[in-house]
C-alpha cells in the first residue's frame, strides 16, 4: 500500500463562512504530486464552496467580463452568438409584492430548467467578489436550503453555468438584465421567461448585429 503525505493550505473563502475551501497537495511514495480541491461544508448542505479565482478565470476568459457600476448600456460580458438577454425592469421596477413574486417565479423557472437539463450534474455559481460554489440542481430541488447565490441579480453580478459553460445565466443588477446562453437553456428557461418578460435592448441589438 502506498503511503500518501498531504499538505493542507486554505485558499479563498471567508474564515467566518460556514463553507470553506482547502487546496490539498498530495505526494505519493513515487514523488508524484497531485493537487486537488476539497470542499468542506460544516452544515453538510447542497452548496459547496470552491476557490474564487479558479472558478472565475474560465468565465473571464470566455466572456471578457468587465464589471462597471456606471456602464448602463454596453453588456458587461461578451455576448455569445446565440445569447438571449431578458429585461428585468418589469420585476425590479414593480411594487414590492410584484417584485418579490416575479423574482420567486424566475428562481423557480431557473431551477426547473436546470434540473430538466442537468439534474444531478454539478453546476458552478459565481457571485462577484464573494464566495463561489458548486451545487447540484437536483439536490437543491429536494432541499429546503436557500440559494446561496440567486439567479436574479438582486445586488451583484451572479452567474450560474455548467462546468464546461455550454449553457448558463448571467445577471446584471444595475442594467437589470438576465443573459441566457446555450440553445438548450434558451429553449427552456428563455422561452418561459419571454411569456411575461420582454427582451432587453441588448438582445435586440445583438441579434441585429449578428
Amino acid at each position: 500500500m502506498a503511503v500518501v503525505l498531504c499538505t493542507y493550505v486554505q485558499v479563498g473563502g471567508n474564515p467566518a463562512a460556514k463553507a470553506r475551501c482547502l487546496r490539498v497537495t498530495c505526494a505519493g511514495v513515487s514523488g508524484e504530486r497531485l493537487p486537488y480541491i476539497v470542499e468542506v461544508d460544516s452544515v453538510g448542505g447542497v452548496w459547496r464552496a470552491i476557490d474564487y479565482d479558479a472558478s472565475w478565470a474560465p468565465f473571464n476568459d470566455r466572456f471578457d467580463f468587465r464589471p462597471d457600476y456606471y456602464q448602463r448600456r454596453s453588456p458587461a460580458i461578451r455576448l455569445p452568438d446565440n445569447a438571449l438577454v431578458i429585461d428585468l425592469e418589469p420585476v425590479f421596477g414593480a411594487s414590492a409584492q410584484r417584485s418579490a413574486a416575479g423574482s420567486a417565479a424566475i428562481e423557480a423557472a431557473a431551477l426547473r430548467a436546470f434540473v430538466w437539463l442537468a439534474e444531478n450534474e454539478q453546476l458552478i455559481a459565481l457571485d462577484w467578489q464573494h464566495e463561489s460554489y458548486r451545487y447540484s440542481p437536483g439536490e437543491q430541488a429536494l432541499s429546503d436550503e436557500a440559494w446561496r447565490i440567486p439567479v436574479v441579480p438582486n445586488g451583484d453580478y451572479y452567474a450560474h453555468m455548467t462546468q464546461d459553460m455550454r449553457w448558463g445565466t448571467f445577471g446584471h443588477p444595475w442594467q437589470r438584465s438576465l443573459t441566457i446562453w446555450g440553445d438548450e437553456l434558451i429553449a427552456s428557461l428563455g422561452a418561459e421567461l419571454l411569456t411575461w418578460l420582454p427582451r432587453h435592448a441588448q438582445s435586440q441589438e445583438h441579434q441585429a448585429a449578428g
